[in-house]
C-alpha cells in the first residue's frame, strides 16, 4: 500500500464514523448526560515512516470536522518516542507479523501516571487494564520490523523534557508498511 492510499482510506472512514456519530447527535438518537460535551477529534494525523503508516486522532472540538495532517518521520520508535532521537528502552517490543491488537489499555511509566493524577486530579483511567513499568526511558511499547498491530481505546504516556503528553490511542493503527515496484 502506497502512503497516500493509506491516508486517503484511513481519512474516508473516520469522516464517515464522525459525520454519522453528528447524524444521530442532530437527529437526537445520541447525546450526553449529565452535563457533559461531546467533542469530535480535531485532526487526523498520519505519519510515514520508514517501517509503518500511523494514524492517530488528535484534538477536541465540539463541532465535527476533522483535518488531516501528514508528517514523515524515519522510524516509528521516534513517533512513539514524540519525536526524540534519543535511544529508548521499551518493556515491550511487538515482531510478529500477525496483526496483534491492544484494546483498553494504560501504556507509561509509573513516575509518569504519578504526575499526571497530581497535576489534573480529574483524569480518571477507568478500569483500563495497565502495563505501567517502575524504571525506564522513553516509550513503554516498540514495534519491530515485522510488526503489524493496533492500538484501540489505549492510552499511551510519555514523557520527553518533562512534558508529559498522555496519548490517548482511540484507534492508531499501525500498518506495516509495504513495498511496491513498479
Amino acid at each position: 500500500m502506497l502512503f497516500k492510499q493509506f491516508v486517503k482510506i484511513t481519512s474516508s472512514y473516520w469522516r464517515a464514523y464522525l459525520n454519522g456519530v453528528a447524524k444521530l447527535v442532530a437527529d437526537g438518537k445520541l447525546g450526553v448526560s449529565h452535563g457533559g460535551m461531546l467533542l469530535y477529534p480535531s485532526f487526523l494525523l498520519c505519519i510515514d515512516t520508514a517501517e509503518y503508516f500511523v494514524a492517530e486522532l488528535i484534538g477536541a472540538h465540539r463541532e465535527c470536522g476533522l483535518t488531516v495532517k501528514v508528517q514523515k518521520e524515519p522510524s516509528i520508535d521516534r513517533y512513539l518516542n514524540q519525536f526524540n532521537a534519543e535511544a529508548a528502552d521499551p518493556a515491550i517490543r511487538i515482531n510478529d507479523s500477525r496483526n496483534i491488537r491492544f484494546e483498553g489499555l494504560i501504556l507509561a511509566q509509573k513516575a509518569e501516571i504519578d504526575d499526571i493524577q497530581k497535576r489534573f486530579p480529574f483524569v480518571n483511567f477507568g478500569s483500563r487494564a495497565g502495563f505501567i513499568r517502575d524504571g525506564g526511558k522513553g516509550a513503554p511499547l516498540a514495534f519491530g520490523g515485522n510488526s503489524s498491530s493496533t492500538l484501540i481505546d489505549c492510552v499511551l504516556v510519555n514523557t520527553y523534557r518533562n512534558a508529559n503528553e498522555p496519548r490517548p490511542q482511540q484507534a492508531a493503527g499501525y500498518q506495516k508498511r509495504l513495498s511496491c515496484s513498479l
